[in-house]
């Protein structure tokens, strides 16, 4: 046994291994983009990246909001503003910062031309700052969008550069909170891009962290509770640490970026590393006894446990595989190197550990005491329960598979940001404030694609954008919406001495050609915003709430019927693009991606069952099991309305691909009584006693070990941690219960 011959040198090879994954660990780096969820491949992504480039991102803004109780129209707290706009324009990274005391209006005069800007507030003048806010409480391109709508808070724009990397958004947002500190009242709030991407990366840090010492101390009493043996425990830790070591030391020389997915992996390592050390020790204390000789014992439990050991490890890296099918990278890389991960934990433990318990005394690792005797007579007593309640067992699961098919029929995508966010910290509490107070976070765009030989500019082209524009005025979940008509209709305005009534589009083409000559001497990067450089493209910006993704779906249906009903298509062709419209496609490729990923974990799972018993029969038996958790998964979701998004789609892959696992030891151990010419029953009842308390003790570890994530603040994570938990434990349930009664079933003596 080369193992066995080797272990100083696995030993001192595995303590050197170690060392340098503790260097490459340091390398490893977390990300936080929404940008990460898009689907890569999409055609509307594309078209939204094109699109983009003749633009501007729709996203690259920071919103800082500075709240009064009474009202922001007061001197004290407009001059901070105004002090705020003036100095965060000059930020790294940052193009420029508007605001309500930067904001100006101008008029046509009568003698000719217009006057100078002059400003929409007076800071220095209360009496006229009390006229003026008549004014600003007036002007539609004003309320909802810089000043709040009971006058309580106003709202500093920051313009950033597109694409900030996570080290610009940092240095970006430590910049800002030193601004803050001079400028800024106690209550204010901050909602953008780069105060998410640096914030959420910073809880990411702290829940790997808190996930990896919590499940470590967890998974440490629980062997403690099993074994009662130091040197047991001690192995059990190593192990652990030595699982997780070499895999974050892997995704430190991968240079594999960690994300939201990440707080799982911990977890991962660790349960599913013990899992395997709980099997391997067990059966190399049993033969032990019966042959006192390590090397021996050694031989045999690699040879027994050896192969069923590898094939649950390969079965749950085949899960997280299934991942891969997904087209959201987070959740491919996610099933990527969890899958990686699972298979190295494999070999760490059966090189690593197999010496490490080959250098100890065998009686020093596992309890042997009445404990045993304890755990045969209730293993004898599930046993009977499934011979004489068979009739019961199976009408039980005729009817769970009734109710967890209601269950899976109101499962939800209609998945908001807001529940995605931790929980109880300030990002999350801004970002309700900006929903509450303005037009919120999600960004909403139209593209406007004008057909040749007609431009941007034209009168008739001009009308159309209006007419889509004032639509979607009338969906109450969007705000702010703005387009190259905005122009016309301050043009109008200003005509009109800056009238309010008159911020309409021109209502004649007379009128709309004596404006136009005046827009057209209009610097050309002062519109590039709103329309392209060959005014063949133009955009119509606006704000979202966070109401859901289907219920975001079905205005946009509205939008576009009315497009197809309402608008001349001779034209313009429109399209509804932006971040906030990609990222709700994630639903649409989850579902995909979710039942393709399973179909093929199903198929590979299911051959690597037929090559293990080359029997059909046992291959139905031991994927019936297996469809339990994750009927009780999508129930308990449809139940209490989780709804599927990402970090909930990969529970089923992470259920079917760790569930099996307690099949193949059974069947596995069936396989091998069997071959010593054992009956039917002779062979379930010593794989009951062989089997079961690794399968039941395993069970108790990924059980805990997943609710480690309720400890999590971000909701998706949680969810895992409950869904993940319960399907386990079905699993066990179905396993212990189901696969007696289904080898009686099918196989004859």
């Amino acid at each position: 046994m080369q193992i066995f011959t080797y272990r100083k040198h696995i030993l001192l090879g595995s303590v050197l291994i170690a060392a340098l994954s503790l260097f490459f660990a340091t390398k490893v780096q977390f990300v936080f983009d929404f940008e990460r969820f898009f689907p890569k491949g999409d055609p509307d992504l594309d078209f939204f990246y094109a699109f983009r480039e003749e633009f501007e991102d729709d996203d690259n803004f920071l919103l800082v909001a500075f709240t009064d109780s009474q009202s922001i129209f007061n001197s004290a707290l407009l001059k901070k503003v105004d002090a705020f706009t003036k100095e965060s324009s000059k930020l790294s990274s940052v193009n420029k910062s508007s605001s309500l005391t930067n904001f100006s209006y101008f008029v046509k005069m009568q003698i000719g031309g217009f006057s100078p800007p002059y400003p929409a507030v007076n800071i220095d003048n209360d009496v006229r700052l009390k006229k003026d806010s008549v004014r600003v409480m007036q002007d539609e391109r004003i309320v909802g969008n810089l000043v709040s709508k009971d006058s309580k808070a106003t709202v500093v724009v920051i313009k950033t550069k597109n694409g900030l990397s996570q080290e610009e958004c940092e240095v970006l947002m430590d910049e800002l909170n030193v601004l803050l500190k001079d400028f800024a009242p106690e209550d204010y709030h901050i909602l953008g891009k780069a105060y998410f991407q640096v914030e959420l990366v910073k809880q990411q840090i702290k829940e790997f962290i808190i996930s990896t010492l919590i499940s470590a101390f967890l998974v440490s009493l629980i062997f403690w509770w099993m074994m009662r043996k130091p040197i047991g425990v001690l192995i059990a830790i190593i192990s652990m640490i030595m699982c997780l070591l070499v895999f974050v030391g892997m995704i430190g020389f991968l240079q594999i970026e960690l994300d939201l997915l990440s707080a799982l992996f911990p977890i991962i390592m660790i349960i599913v590393g013990v899992s395997d050390v709980v099997h391997l020790s067990n059966k190399y204390v049993d033969e032990y006894e019966k042959w006192n000789d390590k090397k021996i014992a050694l031989t045999n439990t690699i040879k027994e446990i050896g192969l069923a050991t590898f094939l649950t490890s390969f079965t749950t890296a085949i899960g997280f595989l299934s991942l891969m099918t997904s087209k959201i990278y987070p959740v491919k890389m996610f099933g990527f190197t969890a899958a990686i991960g699972v298979m190295l934990a494999f070999v760490i433990v059966i090189t690593f550990t197999s010496s490490f318990l080959a250098m100890l005394p065998a009686d020093k690792i596992v309890r042997k005491d009445e404990a045993n005797a304890t755990w045969k007579k209730y293993l004898l007593k599930i046993y009977a329960f499934t011979k004489t309640k068979q009739r019961s067992i199976i009408i039980g699961s005729v009817i769970y598979t009734l109710v967890c098919s209601i269950g899976i029929y109101f499962i939800t995508t209609n998945v908001k940001i807001y529940d995605t966010l931790p929980k109880g910290m300030p990002v999350t509490k801004d970002f309700k404030f900006f929903e509450e107070k303005f037009a919120g976070f999600r960004p909403f765009e139209l593209a406007i694609l004008v057909n040749e030989p007609h431009k941007v500019d034209e009168w008739e082209v001009l009308q159309e954008i209006n007419k889509i524009e004032e639509f979607i005025k009338t969906q109450e979940a969007i705000e702010g919406v703005s387009s190259v008509t905005a122009v016309y209709k301050t043009m109008n305005r200003a005509m009109n001495a800056d009238r309010s009534a008159f911020y309409t589009f021109p209502t004649s083409e007379a009128q709309f050609k004596s404006m136009k000559r005046y827009i057209d001497k209009i610097p050309t990067e002062q519109l590039n915003v709103l329309v392209n450089a060959d005014k063949t493209k133009a955009r119509i910006s606006a704000k979202i709430k966070d109401i859901g993704s289907d219920n975001i779906e079905e205005i946009t249906q509205n939008i576009m019927n009315f497009v197809d009903t309402e608008v001349n298509k001779d034209l313009m062709e429109v399209r509804i693009t932006g971040t906030g419209v990609i990222f709700d496609k994630n639903n649409e490729y989850i579902r995909q991606s979710l039942l393709s990923g399973l179909l093929l974990a199903f198929v590979v799972i299911s051959l690597t069952m037929a090559l293990l018993f080359r029997d059909w029969r046992m291959l139905i038996i031991s994927i019936i099991p297996n469809v339990f958790p994750l009927l009780f998964g999508g129930a308990i979701m449809g139940f209490f309305q989780i709804a599927l998004d990402a970090p909930t789609a990969i529970i089923f892959a992470i259920s079917f691909g760790i569930a099996v696992d307690d099949t193949i030891h059974f069947l596995s151990k069936f396989k091998i009584e069997r071959a010593k010419n054992k009956g039917i029953e002779e062979a379930i009842e010593t794989t009951f006693l062989e089997t079961g308390k690794s399968i039941i003790l395993t069970s108790i570890i990924l059980f805990f070990g997943f609710l480690i994530l309720l400890f999590s603040k971000t909701p998706g994570i949680v969810f895992v941690g409950i869904l993940v938990s319960g399907t386990l434990l079905t699993a066990v349930i179905a396993d212990l219960l189901l696969l007696p009664i289904l080898i009686r079933k099918f196989l004859k003596e």
